[in-house]
């Protein structure tokens, strides 16, 4: 993709949890996270981002 002639560079975030960070709602992520491994372990890939994000909900609500 271009813009006035000029190449946009595309960057990814990654987060690195470990015990010496400490950030905002660090336990609400953690188990965010958790749960998307988990959805992910038992489903695998090749579905559509709905599946997953309905799959994301339902663990969500288990985990608490």
């Amino acid at each position: 993709m271009t813009e006035g002639g000029h190449r946009l560079s595309q960057t990814k975030t990654f987060i690195f949890m470990d015990d010496k960070e400490d950030f905002l709602y660090k336990e609400t992520t953690e188990k965010i996270i958790k749960c998307f491994y988990k959805v992910f372990d038992v489903l695998g890939s090749g579905f559509l981002e709905s599946v997953y994000e309905k799959a994301l909900l339902i663990e969500m609500k288990v985990c608490g």
